[in-house]
């Protein structure tokens, strides 16, 4: 078979080719599948002080595979600030193709020009995550649903002040969040993410009304110093979601528009106002101006305006220099221009280059993750790509192909900082999506926990709540009864906290077929994980496995060889 000629793809700064560091470059390229018997890069040195370049020649490794193309790449460490590079292809009939400027070639050109060039591995523009994020284990709080008391009682208040509501549903308050500060600790948690806390009209607190001050019925400014002083105390990171692609209706600057029309200082605060402007009374009538969807009580900022810029810039230094916050997530980031967020990345990285950045991105992240903008995204593709894997009955061929696309589409530094989950606050619990089927849940989030990247587990799934609609999927815990998975949860943070494997390891695909057995290990250089999933309903055997039990660090629905519906097996294979 000669080479698939279509098939080949390699594309120059992108997530074919980056740095990893200023000293280690990855290149990478994509082949059909099948298709190829050997793979090298030829690199060299851009400014060789000399006619011709000298190259050094490797073969490259496959690292994945999907259903159309095998993805090979080549880690080259201590290597030249400016490389110049090209492919040597070799199909399976032993022709040998040359591939560089997008095309094939019989021979290396002699001008290093024509080949493809990485022009400076520059420090500054290697994108590297906070390192402690990927090994971030984090407890995701809805603060009004975190009601520790009479949970099943809701509140309903509404606080006139200023004349102006504030609500709140159910009734939590960060007195209640640092109440069980060392209950979350007690599971192996590491993180808290906390949705919106500053001062807001819905009991959700997505409208900002005031972004200095927290929100009166969750609590205070210092109830808030409180909490994220106890959670430092217990090694206990803090991070905060921060509403910025909108405002709400009684924000300063809106508000000020509303009462002086087209004569407000604060008209080009907002992305787009028609005149006159008044708040629609229902919620069906088009709002004159662009907001978060078509959610009247949510406009939506113009956040290219300098002045704008200025006033985040000084909400967030605000919010670090006051509060020790940790990190932002940052909601609906991929509505707001670049240009915002490489200005807030600059100066909260000169200010302190481990407070991470999250976006919230419900799609492909990679046109954010970077030096210039965020450090994490939440990583909705591959909620999609487990909840496929039961949706539509998978094969782990079919399963690793779409984890493998997964590992492509992103440069390595952020495969280990995206920020894993099954359930949020925006989406239906992940145990009424699988049909109340505690298998599946068991495996799915034994995935999550042996997959690279961070991990945020929403409050309640030890619970576990249950919830399609939104007042289901946000109802508080009862913390007085039992908690199901409270067990499963501690037992998944103390695996993800004793193997740094988990966090920092490579992820290799070891058996994908067309049965349900899915096998692959988590390797960095002192520990070995190997994972063995059962993604189907049926028993499988896999005595010819040779399990060495004293190996397994856990287990679910495996016995006598047996490895039972949607079983899971956790092995150190580490050497000794």
């Amino acid at each position: 078979m000669k080479l698939d000629k279509n098939s080949i793809l390699h594309i120059p700064l992108s997530n074919y080719a980056f740095g990893i560091d200023e000293n280690t470059l990855d290149i990478r390229i994509r082949v059909r599948l099948d298709n190829v018997k050997k793979i090298y890069l030829n690199y060299g040195d851009t400014a060789y002080p000399s006619e011709k370049v000298v190259f050094t020649r490797v073969e490259m490794k496959k690292i994945c595979s999907d259903l159309s193309f095998d993805y090979y790449e080549n880690v080259i460490e201590n290597t030249y600030h400016r490389v110049v590079y090209y492919f040597e292809i070799v199909d399976l009939e032993n022709n040998v193709y040359y591939y560089y400027a997008d095309n094939f070639y019989k021979e290396i050109s002699d001008n290093r020009n024509d080949l493809y060039k990485f022009p400076y591995l520059r420090r500054e523009d290697v994108g590297i995550p906070p390192k402690w994020f990927r090994s971030a284990r984090f407890y995701n709080i809805f603060p009004d649903s975190f009601k520790i008391k009479d949970s099943t009682k809701y509140e309903n208040k509404v606080l006139l002040e200023d004349g102006i509501e504030i609500k709140n549903k159910i009734g939590g308050t960060l007195n209640d969040v640092l109440n069980k500060l060392d209950y979350i600790k007690s599971l192996g948690f590491n993180g808290i993410y906390l949705n919106p806390i500053f001062k807001a009209g819905e009991y959700h607190k997505y409208d900002t009304i005031d972004y200095f001050k927290v929100d009166p019925l969750l609590g205070s400014d210092e109830d808030l110093i409180n909490l994220v002083n106890k959670a430092h105390s217990l090694n206990i990171k803090v991070v905060i979601d921060l509403v910025l692609n909108h405002s709400g209706w009684y924000f300063f600057a809106f508000d000020d528009v509303v009462k002086n029309q087209e004569k407000s200082k604060y008209v080009d605060w907002f992305y787009k106002i028609n005149f006159p402007l008044y708040r629609p009374k229902t919620q069906n009538e088009l709002p004159p101006y662009e907001c978060f969807g078509y959610e009247r009580l949510m406009p939506k900022l113009n956040t290219d305006n300098d002045e704008v810029i200025e006033y985040f810039s000084k909400l967030l230094i605000y919010l670090i220099d006051k509060f020790k916050i940790d990190g932002f997530r940052l909601d609906t980031s991929d509505e707001v221009n670049d240009y915002f967020w490489i200005s807030l990345n600059r100066l909260i990285k000169k200010k302190n280059k481990e407070i991470v950045l999250i976006g919230e991105i419900w799609q492909n992240p990679e046109h954010w993750l970077n030096s210039l903008m965020f450090d994490s995204a939440m990583n909705y593709c591959l909620r999609k790509n487990i909840l496929d894997l039961f949706k539509y009955d998978l094969s782990s061929k079919e399963f690793n192909s779409l984890i493998s696309k997964l590992l492509v589409r992103n440069k390595k530094n952020y495969l280990y900082s995206l920020l894993n989950f099954l359930s949020t606050h925006d989406t239906p619990r992940v145990i009424s999506l699988l049909n109340d089927d505690e298998d599946k849940f068991i495996l799915a989030y034994s995935f999550i926990y042996t997959f690279m990247g961070a991990i945020s587990i929403l409050y309640g799934e030890e619970e576990p709540i249950r919830g399609i609609k939104e007042e289901d999927y946000r109802k508080a815990i009862n913390f007085e009864k039992e908690l199901r998975f409270a067990s499963f949860f501690k037992k998944m943070n103390e695996i993800r906290e004793n193997f740094d494997a988990l966090a920092s390891g490579e992820y290799i695909a070891l058996k994908y077929d067309e049965t349900s057995l899915y096998i692959y290990e988590r390797v960095n250089k002192t520990q070995k994980i190997l994972v063995i999933l059962n993604l189907s309903s049926k028993k499988i055997d896999i005595t010819d496995l040779n399990i060495f039990k004293d190996r397994v660090i856990y287990c679910h629905n495996f016995d006598n060889n047996i490895l039972s519906r949607y079983g899971v097996i956790i092995l150190n294979a580490s050497n000794d």
